[in-house]
């Protein structure tokens, strides 16, 4: 305390004698400055004409007159004219000549400095406050359990409502730093939120890669950190990367105990996949005092994602959908046929395949590709049977400019064609509206054992819908679907979203910036669950009966059980900060073949706050070597894109790996078939994982059975209310029946 009393002392008599030598220019900051330096300047110039005069009239008093008693009460009249010029009348009504002279100087110099300067000096502390406000240069230091935001685009206004929207966030003040124009930001944002979600939205100007800018958004009290970049912005990935490095050093004296979780967009597909394979130096997320101490532990939690991976998860993968329903608005790439039986569905001996089709090699196109790679994997695809007799899935990707962006693209993946058996992909120099791929796309629609999804990746908005609305008529009237990526969904675009039983019933729009990131897809908390299984036997048996008692009410807080129960917890999560970055990416993406592995038994996933686990009692041998084939190739075609080959002794140092090889054949080995059922917990688990995060698994035959009958007793397409409605409340409880 001594010492911060000194250095105030020691900073006014600085200002003071600054004042003193250079008079203009310290009025000059003081005019331009802050509130406490105008403030303190107005009182060091009004104490010292107050001074002056109480000298003077002290000197006069006591030499002059020679009567000391006068001191006091003449310096008090001095005052009160000060202050008020008007209490002159009464001071100086004895008083002639010269002393009337000087009440009334006395008088005039108050009215200047005390009240006409003081006015002007609240005046312009108000205005520059005010335009401090307006222009994000102000700065609230006590904020606190707040979120932070670094850069903006246009997938902001989206994280916003989804903080807003979730119950746990909603009352959180949420604070923005940008380079960009404050004024233009406020405008594009106050125009799509309302007046609920802008209360708690403070707008700071910053640069995010300046230390002194960051250091005022408090990150020790945050809860998150999202670090977007500023659109448009050079080299925006790396700068992204590199402010974490700055946010750790300003974290230094955190108020939670736990990791600051901070999310990193990188907007190029290209360095996103490449920051998966790489795990970030220390000083990134460990403080620097403890770096290479035995207390280290992470002081940020590194998340990465990508807008484009983003949707193309939500598409496909288990968090496609955003709403209670199931089914959501689109459809998985191995949707149900209206002629497809529901005993041979997603069975072995089913001989309907997928075929995706892309339009547009772009980075929205790349991110499809890529995920449908990782999801694309199904049960009858069988290797013990001769090549003519697998059936595989199909992906052709269509560009007009194929030739040069195919090699750039092999570069980067060069084992995608030759280490990925169960997936043939054909990349195709050519236009959608050709006369040679208007022809394809017939005989596929027609094809009746294709399951054909079109997406139209286009950017331009306008070419995009008029490609997705031009196609072959025989699309539009099989059983295919279509998407179109769209920056918005307005407009017609949102007329053909909505129309579900006219000609385009089968066409969807995706790829809005709106709704563009979802918290629930960047939860890493079921990954680091099955993380954790392979390093605790038994982990998810005993955490998911501790959570069926939270659930039901049984374990409150402060109970023995509970108190485990967050344990677990925390040791899971532990682990998967210490996991390398590319196995991280390993678990999550294996959450995304879920859909599918229910699939093989008859089941879907629907969204269940109070999940339950119900799955069949008995799996089968021939149905989990279904699934175990399944998982065995979507981890070939994972470690694949990860940038794994085959080699015959494996290096992780130079990624090469032994076990990237068929299934057949490494069930036909005797050393490398023990490694087969290496994850079958991945299966057992299922149930449970799911049911902690939320979801539920049902079968699918009862309320398949129920719209079956609906529909063979009414006409599909009746426009009547009533029917819909029935027919959409029944739809809901189900997964990609949808357009029944």
């Amino acid at each position: 305390m001594k010492h911060k009393k000194a250095g105030l002392l020691c900073r006014m008599s600085r200002f003071i004698e600054n004042l003193a030598c250079h008079p203009l220019r310290m009025i000059d900051n003081a005019v331009s400055g802050g509130m406490g330096v105008q403030v303190l300047t107005l009182a060091v110039v009004v104490v010292a004409i107050l001074a002056l005069f109480a000298t003077v009239i002290a000197v006069y008093t006591l030499i002059a007159e020679g009567r000391g008693d006068f001191v006091g009460s003449r310096l008090w009249k001095m005052y009160h004219v000060f202050v008020d010029p008007g209490n002159g009348m009464e001071v100086s009504g004895a008083w002639t000549g010269w002393k009337r002279i000087g009440v009334m100087c006395i008088g005039i110099t108050g009215s200047i400095f005390f009240g006409g300067l003081l006015i002007s000096t609240i005046s312009n502390i108000i205005e520059r406050r005010v335009d401090a406000l307006k222009s994000g240069q102000f700065r609230y230091k006590r904020i606190k359990e707040h979120f932070i935001i670094l850069g903006y685009d246009e997938l902001v206004p989206s994280l916003i409502m989804d903080l807003h929207n979730d119950v746990a966030t909603s009352d959180s003040p949420i604070v923005l730093m940008t380079g960009q124009n404050v004024s233009s930001v406020k405008e594009m944002l106050f125009s799509q939120l309302d007046d609920t979600v802008t209360d708690k939205l403070i707008i700071y100007s910053g640069n995010i890669n300046s230390k002194e800018d960051l250091s005022g958004l408090n990150f020790n009290a945050a809860k998150e950190v999202y670090v977007f970049g500023e659109e448009g912005e050079i080299g925006r990935d790396s700068k992204n990367i590199e402010s974490l490095r700055y946010i750790n050093e300003l974290r230094d004296k955190p108020l939670h105990n736990t990791p600051l979780v901070t999310y990193v967009q990188f907007s190029r597909i290209t360095s996103y996949s490449s920051i998966q394979k790489f795990t970030l130096p220390p000083e990134y997320y460990i403080r620097k005092e403890v770096l290479y101490t035995n207390a280290s532990k992470p002081n940020l939690y590194y998340r990465p994602f990508n807008f484009y991976e983003l949707w193309s998860r939500r598409l496909w993968g288990l968090y496609r959908d955003e709403k209670t329903r199931m089914s959501g608005d689109y459809d998985l790439l191995d949707f149900v046929r209206t002629d497809e039986s529901l005993s041979t569905f997603a069975s072995r001996s089913s001989d309907y395949y997928v075929h995706l089709v892309i339009v547009g090699f772009n980075r929205m196109g790349r991110a499809l590709l890529l995920e449908a790679l990782r999801v694309c994997h199904y049960a009858n695809y069988d290797d013990s049977k001769t090549p003519e007799q697998r059936v595989k899935t199909r992906i052709t990707v269509v560009d007009r400019y194929m030739d040069k962006l195919k090699d750039t693209f092999e570069a980067q993946f060069p084992n995608i064609g030759t280490q990925i058996y169960d997936i043939d992909v054909d990349y195709v120099n050519d236009d959608i509206n050709s006369p040679v791929m208007r022809k394809k796309l017939v005989d596929w629609s027609r094809d009746k054992l294709c399951k054909l999804t079109v997406a139209i990746c286009v950017y331009e908005p306008d070419l995009g819908l008029s490609m997705g609305l031009s196609l072959p008529p025989d699309v539009y009237e099989s059983d295919a679907r279509v998407l179109i990526r769209q920056e918005k969904l307005n407009g017609l675009g949102q007329f053909i979203h909505n129309d579900f039983t006219g000609r385009f019933k089968n066409v969807k729009i995706f790829g809005m910036h709106a709704g563009g990131i979802r918290k629930k897809v960047l939860d890493d908390r079921l990954a680091a669950y099955i993380n954790y299984s392979y390093e605790s036997s038994g982990f998810i048996d005993r955490h998911y009966e501790k959570y069926a008692k939270v659930l039901s009410g049984e374990c409150r807080p402060g109970d023995s059980d509970y108190c485990e129960f967050e344990k677990e917890k925390a040791d899971a999560m532990a682990a998967w900060y210490r996991l390398p970055e590319n196995m991280k990416w390993a678990n999550r993406y294996q959450l995304d073949c879920y859909p599918n592995f229910c699939h093989v038994f008859g089941c879907g996933i629907i969204h269940d706050a109070a999940a339950t686990v119900e799955t069949p009692s008995v799996i089968s041998k021939d149905k989990l070597e279904d699934m175990m084939r399944m998982e065995k190739y979507r981890w070939n075609a994972e470690r694949t894109i990860d940038g794994w080959r085959y080699s015959s002794v494996r290096d992780n140092s130079r990624f090469c790996h032994n076990l990237i090889i068929p299934f057949e054949r490494m069930k036909a080995d005797a050393v490398l078939s023990k490694d087969i059922f290496k994850d079958r917990n991945v299966i057992d688990n299922m149930p449970k994982i799911l049911a902690l995060g939320g979801f539920k698994i049902v079968t699918l035959k009862a309320v398949y059975e129920a719209v079956t009958m609906i529909c063979d007793m009414i006409d599909c397409y009746s426009e009547s209310v009533c029917v819909y409605k029935k027919i959409t409340e029944l739809c809901d409880m189900i997964d990609f029946y949808s357009e029944l």
